[in-house]
């Protein structure tokens, strides 16, 4: 169980924090010539970062045993995740085969004795910033890892198993927040579906303005739905791109949606 404090006061008057966050695109980018992967999470990052004693005061909150403080970074902070992605940053650093995203670490090389010198050089710097690693989401040495989501493994991208099985038993929504999260999920992995836009046209419409908070669902809406769960049945594998190769800029629109795709040439295809 993890406490949350509503900090929406707190962080009115916090100052933005503008720490750069990479696209997941850039990463994954730097993967097209790894062939074997170990990865690691940390375990209850935010609680890793401690709090400045001048800060703990303003994250005071009531209790039935009287006003407590946080001495460890809260969840619901306006700044915590551009503070705990700077820390990684730094502890990282511009080490080689090693990639972070917040609490997800992942070593990538293409070759056995690779992984080793880089997975000891990440054990290294977590153990002199004092951040401890969760057990059970360890993996080493494999030729597949689950990174982000997706399943990741010699230059090919497909995926995650579980986020797919979340996709295949969506249910109709009933209100416009659930319309928002189903949207929300199956658009991470829009990249996978071409056409997308076009095909999940009939549930964008449920959050047009002015259309009630109870959805309106309708057989277009229902198979616009079926059709989405057909095509995640068996998305395509997508190919890393080597950034170092020839593109070719592909486009296509319609009165519903507009799309565009990079595509190379591999194995002459």
């Amino acid at each position: 169980m993890r406490l949350c404090i509503d900090f929406r006061k707190l962080n009115a008057v916090t100052v933005f924090d503008a720490e750069n966050i990479p696209r997941q695109e850039d990463l994954f980018n730097q993967l097209s010539h790894a062939t074997i992967f170990s990865s690691c999470d940390l375990c209850k990052a935010y609680w890793q970062v401690p709090l400045h004693p001048e800060s703990r005061k303003y994250t005071a909150f009531q209790t039935p045993l009287g006003l407590m403080q946080w001495v460890r970074m809260p969840f619901g902070l306006v700044t915590a995740q551009a503070t705990f992605f700077r820390l990684m940053r730094l502890v990282i650093g511009q080490t080689p085969d090693l990639l972070t995203y917040f609490d997800d670490t992942l070593v990538f090389t293409t070759s056995w004795q690779q992984d080793i010198v880089a997975l000891r050089s990440l054990l290294v710097l977590l153990r002199l910033h004092e951040l401890h690693v969760n057990p059970s989401k360890v993996s080493i040495g494999g030729s597949t890892v689950e990174f982000l989501g997706h399943m990741v493994s010699s230059g090919t991208l497909v995926p995650g198993q579980k986020k797919m099985g979340k996709i295949l038993q969506l249910s109709v929504p009933v209100m416009k927040k659930e319309v928002r999260s189903l949207l929300g999920l199956v658009n991470y992995y829009r990249h996978f579906i071409a056409n997308f836009a076009s095909n999940s046209a009939p549930l964008s419409d449920l959050l047009r303005k002015g259309t009630p908070e109870k959805v309106q669902w309708t057989p277009r809406c229902d198979q616009s739905l079926a059709e989405i769960k057909r095509l995640f049945s068996s998305p395509p594998i997508l190919v890393i791109p080597n950034m170092k190769e020839t593109f070719v800029v592909r486009s296509d629109a319609s009165d519903f949606g507009i799309g565009v795709v990079l595509l190379r040439d591999r194995d002459g295809a």
